[in-house]
């Protein structure tokens, strides 16, 4: 499970505050599903309707600065300053992995030396 960052202000700031109720839903909505599929901000176009999102609460986002409009969907707007990227978190997986894989032989050897 990845969690994605919010910040503390982000009730007062005034991108925030520019966007309709059902354009943060929407933010909200696509940063679980950003962090789930590690699209590094990237929300395609065919993934609206499943988001529950409106071209509406879309043109909100786009019309604030909260998100960028490109060829196949949209970007949150400056994701990388604020999110792990897909390779970091493959990365501290693929870490936590290994310190659980050692974890467990020292267990074991520790089961082993100990009857």
């Amino acid at each position: 499970m990845t969690w994605g960052k919010v910040d503390d202000k982000l009730h007062s700031a005034i991108k925030w505050r520019g966007a309709s109720k059902g354009a943060r839903a929407l933010w909200a909505t696509g940063l679980s599903w950003c962090m789930d599929q590690l699209t590094d901000g990237f929300v395609p176009k065919e993934m609206l309707k499943h988001l529950d999102g409106t071209p509406a609460e879309v043109a909100s986002l786009v019309r604030v600065g909260l998100w960028e409009e490109v060829d196949s969907g949209w970007l949150f707007h400056d994701w990388l300053d604020y999110q792990p990227s897909r390779e970091q978190v493959l990365a501290e997986r693929a870490a936590a992995s290994e310190r659980q894989r050692k974890a467990r032989e020292r267990a074991k050897a520790k089961r082993e030396a100990d009857p």
